[in-house]
């Protein structure tokens, strides 16, 4: 679920080696088929030397080499530095996660944030190998969002017409879902759906009220 790299300086012999940087690819379960380039972090004596770039170059090379459909990551929005550097290497945004980052989380350079606000982040993508087509089924309003942002990184999305789906749901719900500490944000997503799928909900709504959960993903 983790890959790590850090980047470290020569140091004199017998002398511990300092670690100078780090960046990582993760992902939330083993087989997920997307992976997220993330914790990318340079000291602060290194600023301007390169070595992020260093770091991206080794993770890019990685990749290539990888099982994943598709590498991500989250840049935030108030903060332009991630969307600019992971823009250069082929990553487009296609989804934009409202309130995702916790007031706690303190970004460098980032000034007049109010202590109780969450930020937003954008969802940047970039598939590394091409993936069959999809059939969806979209409204139309989402459809003029969705589809363009797909086309952008390559992915063939079908739409298909609605009422295709305009069914009574049988059987039982089912839900995967989880909740982020660090982030206080909970995350659900509907494997199927079944005839008692209100009541699965409210019932999963009713638990994350109770642990005063920030925010919910579906």
């Amino acid at each position: 679920r983790l890959t790590s790299w850090v980047a470290q300086v020569p140091s004199a012999e017998g002398a511990s080696t300092p670690i100078v940087g780090h960046i990582a690819l993760m992902k939330n379960h083993r087989d997920d088929p997307a992976l997220e380039v993330g914790c990318a972090v340079v000291g602060p004596d290194q600023r301007g030397s390169g070595l992020l770039g260093q770091l991206l170059e080794t993770v890019t090379r990685a990749l290539a080499h990888r099982p994943e459909a598709a590498a991500f990551v989250h840049a935030v929005t108030r903060h332009p530095y991630t969307q600019k550097t992971f823009g250069r290497l082929g990553y487009l945004p296609t989804a934009l996660l409202l309130a995702y980052t916790p007031a706690s989380l303190q970004f460098r350079s980032i000034p007049g944030q109010a202590a109780t606000q969450r930020g937003s982040v954008f969802y940047s993508c970039r598939l590394l190998r091409p993936v069959p087509a999809v059939d969806v089924y979209l409204p139309p309003d989402l459809a003029n969002l969705v589809l363009p942002r797909a086309a952008d990184i390559g992915m063939e999305l079908r739409p298909q017409p609605l009422h295709a789906q305009a069914q009574t749901p049988q059987g039982t719900t089912r839900l995967q879902a989880s909740v982020e500490p660090a982030l206080n944000a909970a995350f659900v997503v509907v494997e199927q759906v079944g005839a008692d799928w209100r009541e699965v909900l409210q019932r999963q709504l009713r638990q994350w009220c109770r642990q005063q959960v920030d925010v919910i993903y579906l």
